[in-house]
């Protein structure tokens, strides 16, 4: 039976279609938080007997990906690499997405005086959403007040909680990279507990919260996938056994246990288990962009049109896909061509780096 290690190192994937799939979901799950659910249900939510928000599941997939491909960067630079390659994948579309809601966005549609809107300390403290890391400022004068939420973004609250898993990605890995496999699993797993005994006691001056540990668990899952990829298999029975876990753990006590094993499992089996084909290879990855762009908009239709959950998504899509690719073919992409070449640093010492990282 092949294993995931034969597929790992191969760039025919379907982790571009994953994350636009991901992406979309969070504007779907969105829909019904900004506009309220009223006479309006999620039916998605519904199917997961209310154990699970389809956002939250979006989230998710996404780190559990991004531990994934992260660990697979990591193995192929050096630290220094490895941060400047993570800074210019997160910070300039970000930026770019900050810099147009506080210029643009937030001048057409405030409630307040302009001299007023950009003279308050609000707006200031906006600009330092561009760079992810800073806790976020949630709102702008006089923007969306009349909304259900007048959250600006209310997506940018796991940029911080990415930034905190490279970090402590980061600092350590090189041990991950010294330690037979037996050991370095041991010491995944004591990461996974330590943050999550960490992330029990939040920190509002630094923007941490309880919603933070979930997500680190499955950004920690990633990168335990991505270490044992050369005794997981690779196999549709393994992905059936799997689904079914997920689906039947469903509104029980062993739902977050089970999804634990289950969705990271069914996520890399779609990503090399399936075949990839030519379109795959061909789609724009503007997944970043329909997650940093979608909120705002969909507070914009929200304030213009107050439409219901799914005429504000029908209406949002295209408006969003179509930032998202300006997003990825003008600041996204060409930046990431200034990311440093990989070095090959292997996470175990006793083998070699085959391909090159993301």
């Amino acid at each position: 039976m092949a294993t995931l290690d034969h597929f790992s190192e191969s760039r025919q994937n379907n982790f571009t279609a994953l994350r636009l799939l991901f992406a979309w979901m969070v504007l779907y799950g969105h829909g019904f938080s900004i506009h309220g659910q009223g006479s309006y249900r999620d039916p998605l939510n519904s199917l997961w007997q209310g154990s699970l928000w389809t956002g939250e599941l979006a989230v998710l997939g996404f780190f559990c990906i991004s531990g994934f491909l992260v660990c697979k960067s990591l193995n192929h630079r050096r630290l220094s690499e490895f941060l400047q390659a993570r800074a210019l994948r997160i910070i300039p579309g970000l930026l770019v997405c900050t810099l147009i809601t506080v210029l643009i966005l937030g001048p057409l549609l405030t409630n307040v005086p302009l001299s007023e809107y950009f003279t308050q300390t609000d707006t200031f403290r906006y600009l330092g959403n561009g760079l992810g890391f800073l806790p976020i400022q949630w709102h702008l004068p006089g923007l969306f007040t009349e909304n259900r939420l007048d959250v600006v973004n209310g997506s940018l609250w796991t940029l911080p909680v990415e930034w905190f898993c490279y970090l402590l990605l980061a600092l350590l890995g090189y041990a991950l990279v010294r330690l037979p496999l037996g050991l370095a699993n041991v010491f995944l797993i004591l990461i996974a507990l330590c943050v999550g005994v960490f992330l029990t006691y939040p920190g509002a001056e630094l923007g941490i919260s309880l919603r933070w540990r979930l997500p680190c668990l499955y950004f920690c899952i990633g990168v335990a996938i991505y270490t044992n990829r050369k005794f997981i298999p690779l196999h549709g029975a393994v992905a059936i056994v799997m689904l079914a876990a997920f689906i039947f753990a469903k509104g029980t006590r062993l739902d977050t246990y089970l999804s634990a094993i289950s969705l990271p499992y069914l996520i890399v089996y779609l990503a090399y288990g399936l075949p990839s084909g030519s379109i795959s290879e061909k789609l724009s990855d503007a997944s970043y962009g329909i997650y940093i762009y979608a909120w705002p908009v969909q507070q914009f239709i929200e304030q213009t049109l107050t439409p219901s959950p799914w005429l504000g998504m029908l209406y949002s899509t295209p408006l969003v896909v179509t930032l998202a690719l300006a997003s990825w073919h003008f600041i996204e992409r060409p930046m990431l061509q200034f990311r440093p070449a990989s070095s090959k640093m292997t996470l175990n010492p006793n083998e070699s780096a085959q391909g090159s990282g993301k």
